[in-house]
């Protein structure tokens, strides 16, 4: 496993980075939801730990996942999760997220920052407003469900990912458990709001506290503390 996020790797890694460019780009068929590859090579180039946000990308084999540290929040957000076809149902992801995030990832940072991260972000699918997938959102819901995940019920809008690219409301938001928790039932509220915020700056949202979807999701958050339910599993419509 390898975790990039300094210049010297993206060359070293070239053709790795490469492989899983084709499989981020064949995975996540909805633009909207797709990040232009290059803009996220180039952070892993020039993003160092003293901005906001810090970008790695984790490998195994053909497979990977990308993700963002914001520092100003101390937060980790998973953006995308890629395993290859052949590679999948063999435990591949969970693997990923628990060494590759969750202990290697938090040491980098940890060294480099002098904080651990306080919370591990990820979006996923809402099957019920999504109508096209590479992968069955029921299913990965399941899994993130397996895996611990914890679902923070709020109305969650993606913020638009870049120009011509419109804001995304079929997802959800959820955090993974950390501190060794098998469950953790609560999040401080202002966590979740300080991240909210990161990720609306990040792109290109200059002032969050004015912007519409910002403000339904934190009017919708509890003050102090906020519940995290288990992973919904929606029933299939058809």
């Amino acid at each position: 496993m390898e975790i990039i996020y300094t210049p010297s790797q993206v060359f070293q890694f070239e053709s790795e980075i490469k492989n899983f460019e084709t499989l981020y780009n064949r995975l996540f068929p909805d633009p909207n939801e797709r990040e232009d590859f290059s803009h996220i090579k180039n952070r892993l180039c020039t993003k160092k730990f003293s901005d906001d946000s810090k970008t790695f990308l984790i490998l195994e084999d053909f497979s990977g996942l990308l993700c963002e540290y914001y520092l100003s929040c101390r937060s980790i957000f998973i953006t995308y999760i890629a395993i290859d076809e052949k590679s999948r149902g063999k435990g591949l992801a969970k693997k990923i997220i628990n060494k590759g995030v969750l202990i290697d990832l938090f040491k980098i940072i940890k060294k480099n920052t002098g904080n651990k991260p306080q919370a591990v972000f990820f979006e996923s699918n809402n099957p019920c407003k999504t109508k096209y997938d590479s992968f069955d959102p029921y299913t990965r819901l399941n899994i993130f469900r397996k895996m611990g995940a914890r679902y923070i019920n709020i109305p969650y809008i993606q913020p638009s990912l870049g120009e011509n690219k419109s804001r995304v409301d079929n997802l959800l938001l959820f955090v993974f458990p950390i501190k060794n928790q098998k469950t953790q039932n609560f999040i401080k509220s202002n966590i979740i709001i300080s991240f909210l915020f990161s990720f609306y700056k990040e792109f290109g949202v200059i002032n969050p506290n004015s912007d519409p979807d910002f403000i339904n999701m934190i009017n919708s958050i509890d003050s102090k503390y906020t519940y995290l339910y288990e992973v919904p599993l929606f029933k299939k419509l058809f």
